[in-house]
């Protein structure tokens, strides 16, 4: 009797690449993740004067304050799992040196979105915005005056 072998379903890219994603940042080390973490609080730290004025101009809000406070943190985590995951790529998709350096720009381009995204939806621009109405002074207008 032949038997025919049913193979089973290919992983999908999408599951394969989260896979390989956990395994890069699982890979990490504590030492790694103490340095990004130190750099992240010193960022958080060197910034704090600017975000104390920014935040004793707008009033105090909680979760706009927090989120103001911790997006120097938050843009450095996101790309350092960014370099981690170009760090752990293969070696036929370019030199380690071009991998390395696409990643800051990938990881810098999905920070720096995060870090907008998280702004908005902590409610700071409407902040701002009510900041600005209270000064007089009128909100941008999107048309070009010619």
């Amino acid at each position: 009797m032949n038997a025919v072998a049913v193979s089973a379903r290919a992983a999908s890219p999408w599951r394969q690449a989260i896979e390989f994603a956990w395994r890069a940042w699982a890979g990490t080390t504590r030492r790694q993740w103490a340095w990004v973490l130190l750099l992240a609080l010193l960022l958080c730290l060197v910034t704090l004067p600017v975000r104390l004025e920014m935040i004793q101009r707008i009033g105090w809000h909680p979760l706009p304050a927090l989120a103001e406070m911790l997006l120097p943190a938050v843009g450095t985590v996101l790309m350092f799992l960014g370099w981690v995951l170009a760090d752990a790529g293969a070696d036929r998709s370019g030199s380690r040196r071009t991998r390395l350096l696409y990643a800051l720009f990938g990881a810098g381009a999905v920070a720096t979105l995060a870090v907008i995204g998280l702004w908005h939806l902590a409610g700071a621009a409407e902040i701002w915005s009510q900041y600005g109405d209270r000064n007089g002074k009128p909100p941008k207008s999107l048309s070009v005056n010619r």
